[in-house]
Formats: C-alpha cells, structure tokens, sequence
C-alpha cells in the first residue's frame, strides 16, 4: 500500500493502529479528525511532481491542532521516487514502531 492508501486506511479505521508513516501520499480526501487519533510520520520530497507537499503541510497542520503527535519531514531534492525507497530509515522506523495500542 502507498502513501495515498495509508491516509484512506487512517481515516477509515480511527485509532486502530499505533501509528502509521505515510510517505508521499495525498491525505486531501482524507477526514483530518479520524486521522489525528493516530500518531503520523510522513514523508515528503521537495522534488516530487507527483503529490504536492504543501497539500501535506496543510494536512499535517490541521493534525497538529488535533493532536501532537502528527510529524512532516521534507526531503530536499527528493523525487517522488526517492522518497518511496529512501524514507524508511532506521530512526524513522524506530519512531513508529516506538509506538504501542492498549490492549484490544
């Protein structure tokens, strides 16, 4: 699943999972509330000509206001491409698997 499908998932089941990290998707249909009951991490490159970083700044900016657990790092020169295969770096893996859900 992508980016794009990450957001959709997020937004759909609220608080199912510990966290998630969405790299260069598009949240935009994305119902910023049920996403803010799960802690993010997203990707973005400044070089991508397919999903638009400010589209995600707004996003994530609206999730800060929900909740603060809600992280942006932007790549600088990063295509659509690198950051696909380049974001899961070992402290960023780190963080969202850090994270843990209550008992079911």
């Amino acid at each position: 699943m992508g980016g794009s499908g990450t957001w959709s998932m997020l937004s759909a089941y609220p608080g199912l999972f510990a966290a998630a990290m969405p790299v260069a998707g598009n949240p935009s249909e994305c119902d910023a509330k049920n996403v803010a009951a799960t802690p993010i991490l997203t990707v973005m490159g400044t070089s991508d000509k397919i999903m638009d970083v400010a589209i995600v700044r707004n996003f994530v900016n609206r999730l800060v206001v929900l909740q603060d657990d809600a992280l942006l790092e932007i790549e600088e020169g990063w295509t659509h491409e690198v950051t696909c295969t380049e974001s899961y770096t070992e402290s960023r893996l780190d963080w969202v698997f850090g994270h843990r859900r209550g008992r079911f």
